[in-house]
């Protein structure tokens, strides 16, 4: 366990707060949208590169959010394979007892791992 929380000291995973970058993606794809509205418009070029621009940054923003969700879920597997790492050190502590009084009980034992 010591292991497992040294690591997660050495290396934390950056998590994006979904609410932070929300109200940008939205902004984002509005403008693209008023955008590309304008594009028969005789400011159609300008137009044309905003909502493009705009569109680009939409897309880099929702990529990094998605990005952060994915931290989300090695950060649960991270704290999964803390448990059972654990779990795998308590089996082999009980296994490795020499003495047979000092053993738990192998039948409350398999309901305490299950």
């Amino acid at each position: 366990m010591e292991k497992v929380l040294a690591l997660d000291q050495a290396h934390p995973l950056p998590l994006l707060d979904k609410k932070d970058s929300s109200h940008l993606r939205a902004l984002l794809t509005g403008v693209a949208a008023v955008g590309s509205a304008f594009v028969g418009s005789p400011h159609g070029s300008w137009a044309a590169v905003i909502a493009v621009a705009a569109g680009a940054l939409a897309t880099t923003v929702n990529t990094l959010e998605h990005g952060g969700q994915v931290g989300m879920v090695l950060e649960m597997y991270r704290n999964c394979a803390g448990f059972f790492k654990l779990l795998e050190e308590s089996i082999e502590s009980t296994l490795d007892e020499s003495e047979v009084e000092k053993r738990a009980n192998g039948e409350m034992f398999e309901m305490e791992v299950g």
